[in-house]
């Protein structure tokens, strides 16, 4: 028989019902991409002979009659090839095993999609295997990078001032109207409404736990802040630092002078500046020379230090808003003001985003001023406030972690990574010798918000159902069941 493959496909279906979803997932397991026409090929059913062949391979090494070891090297065999999936809304995309294990997966980030990693920012084309990033929780080892080509990009505008950039099938946390952080569901990104509120992180594990010294670390503080270096030959002899600031006014001057002469460091004190040779400051050389150039050159700092650097950035930069209420951080650097976020994220806080191009101010570079929210109305969601196609598609690029999550640095909000493990997991125990059933789940018992497969054990008279949840995060857990306050099981029996 010959195969028509004409690459990945994705099929939009409206599902009103558990019954009517189980229905399509039973037809893709049996009659692959003739589940949805009789004219079109069985690819990826169990009458493909690709699929027998892989799922085969797959449990060729295991002794004969030992369904345990099968049913683990299916389990581990996706759990590696492809990304997690939990899929469970109004309408969704649906895919069969073979496209599944093409693509292995389906969700799109953008060229130039940033992702926080200890050392910084990187885009997303030019994260490696082996790289951490964070994900809204904890930091996360990059298992896979995919390259995806240009794809259809969506921009949601949320009411923290930035915007979410990613492909119509990628999956989003959403917080359920009058629901709580706990209560986050996965919504397709196409699937998002005006008023929708998107999950924010609440605090992040810091990137080390190594400290500097409280002077050293204010002085970084009041460097990024006020400070600018000369653009003379690095150690030369002309190559000074400059440190603004007015006595008596913030105060930050006064601290930098009570540091140099604990130190022993000369330095000039003029009027409007403190002013000091290169040498003497010499991570001065990490941060930037200019305003517009300032960073951090990692976030591989304790909390301590992490604490007196933001005292000394505010005490610079930092001032009441109009109300009185809410601390507003100001910068002309795009990269130290994202880096402002993330260090304010690490101590729990939020805050609003907004880049003044005419603000009638010195210098013609744009303003980014960050609210921060006071801690009584802190919330853990952001709120959609347009939704907008894109007029031209955009490279684009995916990744797989090993939780399933991915904070994005720039939006400020947790996205998820998913596609239908189900199905394959199904079809490679069933081309085994299997029968198998779809669990679907509700974690809290409001929603149907999970699905997976079950394999029965052993093959001819099964005793027993083993969970192949491949989308559980961590090491393998296989035969593991999720948390569930309720279930349905449904037989995978031919339709």
């Amino acid at each position: 028989m010959a195969f028509y493959d004409g690459g990945p496909q994705l099929r939009a279906h409206t599902v009103r019902t558990l019954d009517d979803r189980v229905a399509i997932l039973k037809r893709m397991v049996w009659l692959g991409d003739a589940a949805f026409g009789r004219r079109n090929d069985p690819v990826g059913g169990l009458k493909d002979p690709r699929m027998r062949q892989i799922g085969l391979e797959v449990t060729r090494g295991c002794p004969a009659r030992n369904d345990t070891c099968e049913l683990n090297a299916i389990y581990e065999f996706v759990k590696q090839n492809v990304r997690y999936t939990g899929d469970i809304t109004d309408k969704d995309t649906f895919q069969t095993a073979w496209r599944t294990l093409q693509m292995a997966g389906g969700d799109c980030f953008p060229e130039g999609t940033l992702f926080l990693t200890r050392d910084g920012f990187e885009p997303v084309e030019q994260l490696e295997v082996g790289d951490e990033i964070h994900d809204g929780e904890s930091w996360v080892p990059v298992m896979k990078t995919w390259e995806r080509g240009p794809k259809e990009i969506i921009r949601l505008g949320i009411d923290n001032g930035n915007e979410l950039r990613l492909s119509p099938t990628h999956k989003i946390l959403r917080v359920p109207e009058g629901g709580t952080y706990g209560d986050a569901e996965e919504v397709q990104i196409a699937n998002i409404r005006l008023g929708d509120d998107l999950l924010q992180p609440r605090r992040f594990d810091g990137a080390a736990a190594d400290e500097l010294d409280e002077a050293t670390a204010f002085l970084i503080g009041a460097y990024l802040a006020e400070g600018c270096r000369s653009n003379k030959k690095k150690n030369g002899p002309q190559d000074y630092l400059s440190i603004a600031g007015v006595a008596n006014r913030k105060m930050i001057r006064e601290r930098v002078i009570e540091i140099l002469r604990a130190r022993d460091i000369p330095f000039t004190e003029r009027t409007r500046e403190i002013k000091l040779h290169a040498r003497d400051f010499a991570e001065s050389y990490d941060l930037g020379r200019t305003a517009i150039e300032k960073g951090l050159p990692s976030f591989r700092y304790g909390p301590k230090t992490i604490a007196t650097i933001l005292r000394a950035m505010e005490m610079g930069d930092g001032g009441l808003s109009t109300h009185g209420s809410n601390l507003v951080y100001s910068t002309i650097s795009h990269t130290l003001a994202l880096q402002y976020r993330v260090l304010k994220r690490m101590f729990g806080h939020s805050m609003a985003w907004t880049t003044l191009a005419d603000h009638g101010g010195a210098g013609k570079n744009p303003i980014h001023r960050l609210t921060v929210r006071a801690e009584a109305t802190r919330r853990p969601w952001a709120k959609v406030k347009s939704i907008a196609i894109e007029p031209e598609q955009a490279e684009t690029y995916d990744i797989m972690t090993a939780t399933g999550r991915v904070y994005l640095p720039e939006c400020d909000v947790i996205t998820r990574q998913c596609d239908d493990h189900s199905v394959a997991c199904a079809v490679l125990a069933m081309e085994n010798g299997f029968n198998t059933r779809f669990r679907i789940t509700s974690n809290t018992g409001a929603t149907w918000d999970h699905i997976y497969c079950l394999a029965g054990y052993p093959k001819n008279n099964p005793r027993q159902w083993i969970a192949l949840d491949t989308t559980l995060p961590g090491r393998s857990k296989f035969g593991v069941h999720p948390p569930q306050a309720k279930h349905r099981d449904f037989d995978v029996t031919e339709p």
